[in-house]
């Protein structure tokens, strides 16, 4: 539906953390999460870990690109977070 040239915004959840490292990530998260909003925040952490089924950034890029896209920009923030602008390539 978006015309050609036309930009696309999305940020969401996309694990951009090394995949070796999972475990260490996700539990130094959970900690994190525990000091900075505190111990009622636990719980709600572990459903989106566990229930969200977010994907790993190299395939949310690959996802993108081969919807028709090209990546102008992307950001990835605290091994959880991304920000992708694209722009519709003209056909």
């Amino acid at each position: 539906m978006l015309k050609n040239e036309g930009r696309f915004y999305l940020k969401d959840v996309v694990y951009s953390f090394e995949i070796d490292n999972y475990i260490d990530f996700f539990n130094d998260w959970v900690e994190k999460i525990k000091n900075t909003v505190g111990v009622h925040a636990i719980k709600e952490a572990e459903i989106t870990v566990r229930d969200e089924y977010a994907t790993a950034g190299w395939i949310m890029e690959e996802l993108i690109k081969r919807s028709g896209f090209e990546l102008d920009k992307v950001e990835y923030q605290e091994g959880f977070m991304a920000t992708y602008v694209c722009t519709k390539i003209k056909k």
